[in-house]
């Protein structure tokens, strides 16, 4: 968990900065936009349904998700849509299962096997959407 969440709060701090300065400014630049829409769509991943935890292999996959950039083209809306569906696909896929275990004992696999999965989950999500 430490390992996949180990940027998240640094970007958390920078969007929490940047956001009370560009409640001030109204003309921001292309960076700054990014970073407070990366910060928006961070900060809706750590939501949680009150009475409704998440595993600890879902909550490092959609961190991983995350802070890799894997959400970054899914508007800040979807967010919790393309969790639920995630979640769906990494229950009903039994060959990805192992990896996902190896996330939550903290077991180093290659983070290819990862990236390969979300960034094929993600172009899915996002024609299903029309995006």
């Amino acid at each position: 968990m430490r390992r996949i969440a180990g940027s998240l709060k640094l970007e958390l701090a920078q969007y929490r900065e940047i956001e009370s300065f560009a409640q001030f400014g109204s003309d921001l630049d292309e960076a700054t936009k990014y970073l407070l829409s990366r910060g928006k769509k961070l900060t809706e991943i750590l939501k949680q349904s009150q009475y409704v935890p998440l595993s600890v292999d879902k909550q490092i996959f959609i961190l991983f998700a995350g802070v890799k950039g894997f959400l970054d083209n899914v508007d800040v809306s979807l967010i919790s849509e393309y969790e639920l569906l995630l979640y769906d696909v990494m229950e009903s896929t039994a060959i990805f299962y192992p990896f996902f275990r190896c996330l939550t004992e903290g077991i180093d696999v290659e983070n290819e096997v990862f990236e390969f999965f979300l960034d094929f989950f993600t172009d899915a999500f996002l024609k299903l959407k029309g995006l």
